[in-house]
């Protein structure tokens, strides 16, 4: 993660949508990959998973930023809780082609709260595999890409060495 603080472009773009008139917004979470910036600002109320576009020499929100409320559940203490419990949003950007017509990939951040024991995040698609180290408090992020409509596996390494399987990228079986 190349932490740019608050003054990389992508940052104040984000800032100008979700706080335009100054409101308490600190930024979680900041990955550039390229012309794709994804950033997660949050609130005391709410995190806002945003990925941020390079286009003609400027960084563009997209028109439409969703939210998801912060963690009102403590940490459980295994990642082999049900993920539904550790995790918040998984969040993909359609990023028009140069004839504005969907993509066939998209962009995608995915924030949550991982149990006690988890170490480090794997989300596996099948165009990209990135991992993360999880925050003291638990948090983590990664921005990936993915075909679209894919649903990517995720794997959680935890304290003791386990990888354990939290998705397995298939409906309706989520471990």
């Amino acid at each position: 993660m190349d932490w740019p603080g608050d003054e990389h472009p992508a940052v104040a773009a984000v800032r100008a949508v979700l706080a335009p008139d100054g409101q308490p917004l600190s930024v979680r979470f900041f990955q550039r990959r390229g012309t794709v910036a994804a950033v997660v600002a949050e609130t005391s109320r709410a995190r806002y998973p945003v990925i941020v576009t390079a286009r003609d020499g400027r960084w563009v929100v997209p028109s439409l930023v969703s939210g998801t409320s912060q963690p009102a559940v403590p940490r459980q203490p295994r990642s082999a809780v049900p993920p539904k419990l550790m995790w918040d949003c998984l969040h993909s950007s359609d990023l028009p082609d140069v004839v504005e017509q969907p993509s066939a990939a998209v962009w995608a951040v995915f924030m949550g709260q991982a149990a006690l024991d988890g170490r480090l995040l794997t989300v596996e698609s099948d165009l990209d595999v990135q991992s993360c180290e999880v925050g003291e408090d638990g948090f983590v992020a990664v921005l990936f890409r993915s075909s679209r409509h894919h649903r990517p596996r995720l794997r959680m390494r935890t304290a003791s060495g386990e990888t354990v399987a939290l998705f397995t990228g298939e409906p309706g079986v989520p471990r």
